[in-house]
């Protein structure tokens, strides 16, 4: 089809040509009947060869054009003239992120401004089942006004094959997407890519980490001579380390970069939404400052800005206070200032402010010692016990009295992930030592009224609590902080507002409420991965922290995020001046193993919380978990030798059982609540719904026709209920109120045991 300025394609009329490559010609036309400006991609003639190629490319075409996103290129149309495919998207004015690179590096602010905004297109087309399959700088485009968009989706499909000769030639692969062959272009391609495997939206998101790589760096990660020396490099090498390179970039972003390039699909990002939320984070720790957030009351105004990284040690957490400029009228936008307070390695649980705001009390465990108190003061090193072991503290009077939690067993309390509550007493002490008086038995979280006398507690109730206020009046069921398995949470889940007049808790680790104790009105505000929660001083707001966030919420509902970073942030309390205490670091957990005839303990830990959950009876085999960053917090099985071969993966799944006889797995799948038993030699995973019980583990009974569930019924606590594999309606087999997590059948499969 010839296309000259003056013709027209379809009811587009063509004004000039503004660009030509590979996959066709673009020009610049009108459209007559709604009177705007387009821009029209003519594809190759060659391209309509294949009627059933055609036909998909229309379809996806389809599908693209009803995503509706800032960072996707509009597609408008799609049609054939002259026996040629043509496209019509809207018509940007900008460059594409090829040409800005020709230039060198991006600054690091403006590469994680562009690497999100790719994200989230990216997640919008996943969503939809779309995935781009050809992510690279010359299919991104940056309007004049810093916009990003994602250019062609889909058009890899439309693509003819070439021989193995072209391929090896050619920087663009492009094939069709069936199994066995190759699209993409050279350097930007996932390893599945390499390997002609089935793609999904993994394969974009470790194009994406090759974009942001090159644009922190000016380079791509594995450019080689030749496309076959690349595509081997994609195979088997890792890149040059950024930081370790000398380029300027925050320790977390290169570990997001990392992550984006694992070579394992199952080990990298997840989802575009965990990257788009990680770069967020990051865009705020690379700023030089924010900009002010709205008043927290009258004409005070929180401004918030930059930080740094605060502490990064496996296991455990730093203690530090973030900076607010509260003042009496609208203050310039500065950086927040973070202190850090505890520099062991260990754990800290739970930390307040006295009354004056210049003691920090914190219960920690310093290198696997237990669980005890200590106090500290901003400025100074040192840290000082108060003398009560195996306890943890829960909140500070404005008397100075302590409400502490006393238990034996506090490794259960902190470690979990999965770990019941130990037996444990709800006590006072004072701040100056002397005897803990119990007030509680098996409480577990609590906070003091305004005046310093009164306690609201929660007394634990099987795996959440009830809320008492004063103690011995009921106030609420189901309170708790637990999410994903970590139990230590549950230390932070209620606080009395400064007026003693309303309540803020958490409930089942799924919302944060709000009660009014006047009027009972209650504000329900939804929660991912609750970690903390305190009243705002003036007592208009509560703050709460939400896995990677700081967010906070109005008596009236109105919520905004306050802060966040690329670590997990657990609030723990909020001075009156405004400074706020956060506990803040990575967690990871590993997995030892030692055989009777080792001579010393073997690591096996594979990402960054290992799991273990069963041991085959030779000790060969060790099922394990992994729910953190490392699968996307998607709670995934493995399998692993315990001679340190490479783990495999069984799929979605939590608190993994070996059958019986060792041939499978059975998990539950977190997001469907349905059991998944996976084989461990040939064949495929098998579903088994469990109508009406909200599943929370299983296990193959010896005949391998039935299960024993343990989980709970709407309105019911969690029992052990018998199953068998149809899918057909369980049977209770054990009242309600059974504590546990992992099922046990005994040997002749006549019992279940939780």
């Amino acid at each position: 089809m010839a296309v000259r300025p003056g013709t027209r394609v379809g009811p587009y009329e063509i004004v000039a040509q503004i660009g030509a490559g590979g996959m066709g010609e673009v020009y610049r036309a009108r459209d007559t009947r709604l009177g705007r400006d387009v821009a029209i991609k003519v594809l190759p003639p060659e391209f309509a060869s294949d009627p059933d190629r055609l036909h998909r490319f229309e379809q996806e075409a389809k599908a693209v054009a009803a995503l509706d996103h800032p960072n996707i290129l509009a597609l408008y149309d799609v049609g054939t003239q002259d026996g040629a495919p043509y496209l019509v998207t809207q018509l940007l004015e900008g460059e594409s992120l090829r040409e800005r690179l020709s230039a060198g590096a991006l600054p690091v602010r403006r590469a994680v401004e562009v690497a999100s905004q790719i994200a989230q297109g990216l997640a919008a087309a996943h969503e939809k089942g779309i995935v781009h399959r050809d992510l690279k700088p010359g299919n991104v485009f940056i309007t004049k006004d810093g916009q990003v968009k994602i250019l062609d989706f889909g058009i890899a499909k439309l693509a003819p094959p070439r021989s193995a000769e072209e391929r090896a030639k050619a920087t663009t692969v492009l094939e069709a997407t069936d199994a066995g062959t190759v699209l993409g272009t050279v350097g930007y391609m996932s390893p599945e890519q390499v390997l002609g495997k089935p793609l999904d939206a993994r394969s974009d998101l470790f194009s994406l980490g090759v974009v942001l790589y090159e644009m922190l760096s000016g380079t791509r990660p594995f450019m080689k001579e030749s496309a076959p020396e690349t595509m081997a490099a994609i195979l088997t090498e890792e890149p040059p380390g950024l930081v370790e390179s000398g380029i300027p970039i925050p320790p977390g972003l290169d570990r997001i970069v990392r992550h984006c390039l694992e070579k394992e699909p199952s080990i990298r990002f997840q989802t575009a939404r965990d990257i788009a939320f990680a770069l967020g984070s990051m865009s705020q720790t690379t700023s030089a400052a924010t900009a002010p957030l709205s008043p927290v009351r009258g004409r005070r105004r929180l401004v918030i800005g930059a930080s740094g990284v605060i502490l990064l040690v496996a296991f455990a957490a730093g203690l530090v206070f973030l900076g607010l400029a509260l003042g009496k009228r609208a203050v310039k936008p500065q950086a927040v200032r973070f202190q850090q307070l505890t520099f062991r390695r260990g754990w800290v649980s739970s930390a307040r402010f006295t009354a004056d705001g210049q003691t920090v009390v914190y219960s920690a465990s310093w290198a696997g010692a237990p669980t005890e108190l200590f106090s500290t003061r901003p400025g100074s090193p040192e840290s000082a016990a108060l003398g009560y072991a195996h306890a943890h503290l829960l909140a500070v009077s404005r008397s100075g009295e302590l409400a502490l939690l006393r238990s034996p067993d506090d490794v259960a309390v902190l470690r979990g992930p999965y770990a019941q509550p130990p037996p444990s007493t709800l006590a006072v002490a004072p701040f100056s030592g002397g005897t803990p008086r119990d007030l509680v038995e098996a409480g577990w979280a609590a906070d003091y009224s305004p005046d310093g006398h009164t306690l609201a507690v929660v007394r634990m109730n099987g795996a959440t609590g009830r809320l008492e206020y004063p103690i011995g009046t009921p106030r609420a069921d189901g309170v708790s902080g637990l999410r994903r398995g970590h139990t230590f949470l549950r230390l932070s889940v209620v606080r009395l507002s400064p007026d003693g007049q309303s309540l803020a808790y958490f409930r089942e680790g799924k919302e944060l409420i709000v009660t009014d104790l006047r009027d009972g009105t209650r504000t329900l505000v939804p929660v991912l991965d609750p970690a903390g929660l305190a009243w705002t001083p003036d007592g208009s707001e509560v703050w709460f922290a939400d896995g990677w966030q700081l967010r906070a919420v109005s008596l009236s509902g109105r919520q905004r995020e306050l802060y966040s970073q690329s670590e997990r942030i657990s609030l723990q309390d909020i001075a009156r001046d405004g400074r706020v205490l956060l506990t803040v670091g990575r967690q990871s957990r590993t997995m030892l193993f030692r055989g009777e005839k080792d001579a010393a303990e073997r690591d096996l830990t594979w990402l960054d919380w290992t799991s273990p959950v069963d041991l085959s009876a030779d000790g060969r085999l060790v099922v394990f978990a992994e729910s953190e960053l490392g699968v996307g917090s998607v709670p995934t099985t493995f399998v692993r030798d315990t001679n340190g071969d490479p783990p495999v993966r069984l799929g979605e799944g939590k608190n993994a059982r070996l059958s019986p006889d060792g041939r499978f797995v059975t998990a539950v799948r977190e997001s469907t609540s349905d059991v998944v038993i996976y084989p461990l030699g040939a064949g495929s995973a098998r579903t088994v719904p469990v109508p009406g019980v909200a599943v929370q583990a299983a296990a193959l009974l010896p005949d391998g026709k039935n299960l024993c569930v343990f989980g709970a019924e709407a309105g019911h606590q969690e029992r052990i209920w018998l199953a068998d594999l149809s899918g057909s309606t369980p049977r209770a087999i054990s009242p309600d109120g059974v504590t546990g997590i992992y099922p046990w059948v005994t040997a002749d499969g006549r019992y279940g045991i939780a």
